[in-house]
């Protein structure tokens, strides 16, 4: 979800908004309780450590077999949930995540979760990325 260092970002922004709307003391006040009431009821993001241990547990897997090189459809799906994870969870750029699963190429991460992406955002949803983010949430 929202990392501490772009939290500190969106602050500041909303901070600027604010000034130059010239919001009245009391209007200010009000934003600023919204603000920590949306912020407390966001899901605190996960680790890197959390989100692989989620998936693998998913999978019935190893952590060695998803950040292996065995390219069968089971691990390959379960890879591609864990690099989609990252990327909407932790925000990770695409290289770090190409890093986390054994120095692949940084493509190999946009099309898995380019894959899983379209999956989520279909008619029917994708179960297994529901099932692990929720999960996750559990964990927190």
């Amino acid at each position: 979800m929202i990392t501490p260092e772009r939290s500190e970002m969106l602050y500041r922004e909303l901070s600027g908004l604010v000034s130059r709307a010239g919001l009245t003391r009391e209007e200010t006040e009000h934003l600023g309780q919204m603000a920590g009431v949306i912020a407390n009821s966001m899901d605190p993001a996960p680790s890197i450590k959390a989100i692989l241990t989620a998936v693998v547990a998913h999978f019935k897997l190893s952590e060695i077999d998803i950040r292996g090189t065995r390219r069968d459809t089971a691990v390959s799906r379960a890879r591609a949930v864990a690099m989609y994870l990252l990327r909407q969870r932790l925000h990770m750029s695409y290289p770090q995540i190409a890093r986390i699963f054994g120095n692949r190429h940084h493509t190999t991460a946009i099309a898995a979760v380019e894959r899983i992406g379209l999956a989520v955002s279909g008619e029917f949803g994708d179960v297994d990325v529901a099932e692990i983010q929720e999960k996750l949430r559990s964990n927190a």
